[in-house]
């Protein structure tokens, strides 16, 4: 016997895509922050490697204090899922074991911690 399909009701359809579009806002605070800090467009396509890891750490940072799926992130720097994927083992093998890289991910912690907090509802 077959489940009945129930679908899904218009107000939790609307209270999803709203909390879609707070998060993605937040999103871009959390870019344009990251563009101050490091002095340049995160989300540039260069591959030197300081942009790149500017730009991972940036990724991470969204990650981490935002619920947005990685294909959202993705779209923000113009890639697909699975190197958001990649960036977020680099950064973390970078994070362990480059002091600096390190360093910044401390200060941007601290820096972006109001972010998670306002994410709360």
């Amino acid at each position: 016997m077959r489940k009945k399909y129930y679908p899904p009701r218009p107000e939790t359809i609307k209270a999803k895509m709203q909390k879609r579009t707070l998060e993605l806002e937040k999103a871009k605070e959390i870019i344009s922050f990251c563009n101050e800090y490091y002095g340049f467009d995160v989300t540039t396509d260069n591959r030197k490697r300081y942009i790149i890891d500017a730009r991972f750490m940036t990724i991470k940072m969204i990650y981490d204090y935002t619920g947005l799926i990685l294909k959202d992130i993705g779209c923000l720097f113009n890639r697909k899922h699975d190197t958001m994927i990649h960036s977020l083992n680099t950064i973390e093998s970078l994070i362990e074991y480059d002091k600096d890289i390190r360093e910044h991910h401390q200060y941007l912690k601290s820096k972006l911690c109001h972010i998670k907090n306002e994410m709360i509802l």
